[in-house]
């Protein structure tokens, strides 16, 4: 991205090489988050100044590997969207995420939409491979899909993992775009009753089969929504939500 609004440019250059402590990736995914957006479409500023090369949601092959990094060489891997530096004293606490020197692609480092992209080694997430050189145990998932893994899958991980949420609960999704729907589904992988909120009929079409219950509040007052979703949780046997 050269400049806010503006078309993104082709640029070709050489390919990075690690230093220490970093590897090479080939880029084999790359998510597009609404951080993007915001970037292109609303002019939110970078942290690194433009030309950037936008993209945090990514996954590849590691190819070339700095000093310190050999491990990595040959592993398929996904790159998380945020990387603390791991040394500091928020982190050796367990709080990287508020790490004031993490990196970001896409917005303090190049980003993934490029072939290759050069990122620190500590905090890759490796995916183990099968035979024929798909995800192992992926169910048919490809390495490139693994991409959002990195942000819109982890987001609401986090978030479900820290509420408590147990097979008792009911758990109301309020708009099912990649964050939502992806929350969604792991509050259902954990036993909880779900229902899915939209106005877009195409989004709870795409959900239905993975939650308990899609209602559009588009097209139906909001007395009637709130009637529904009771009835739905008294039927169920469900304790009220909090």
């Amino acid at each position: 991205m050269v400049e806010p609004k503006k078309p993104l440019k082709r640029v070709e250059g050489p390919v990075p090489a690690p230093g220490a402590g970093e590897v090479r990736l080939r880029v084999v995914g790359c998510g597009v988050c609404h951080t993007d957006l915001g970037f292109f479409y609303d002019g939110v500023r970078t942290k690194s100044p433009l030309p950037l090369t936008l993209g945090h949601e990514i996954s590849g092959m590691v190819e070339a590997a700095g000093a310190g990094a050999e491990r990595w060489h040959g592993k398929a891997v996904i790159v998380p969207a945020v990387m603390p530096c791991g040394g500091c004293d928020v982190c050796r606490r367990g709080f990287g995420n508020i790490c004031a020197a993490q990196k970001m692609p896409g917005n303090d480092i190049q980003g993934g939409f490029a072939s290759h992209i050069v990122v620190p080694a500590g905090q890759l997430c490796e995916v183990p491979l099968a035979a024929d050189g798909r995800p192992a145990g992926s169910s048919g998932v490809s390495l490139a899909e693994l991409a959002v893994v990195a942000d819109a899958l982890t987001t609401p991980y986090q978030a479900i993992q820290e509420s408590g949420l147990n097979g008792l609960d009911t758990a109301i999704f309020v708009g099912i775009g990649g964050v939502g729907g992806f929350g969604a589904q792991i509050a259902k992988s954990m036993g909880a009753l779900v229902i899915a909120i939209d106005v877009d009929p195409e989004k709870l079409s795409a959900i239905a089969p993975y939650v308990d219950a899609t209602f559009n509040s588009k097209t139906l007052a909001f007395k009637d929504l709130r009637k529904a979703v009771s009835d739905l949780v008294k039927e169920k046997g469900r304790r009220r939500t909090e």
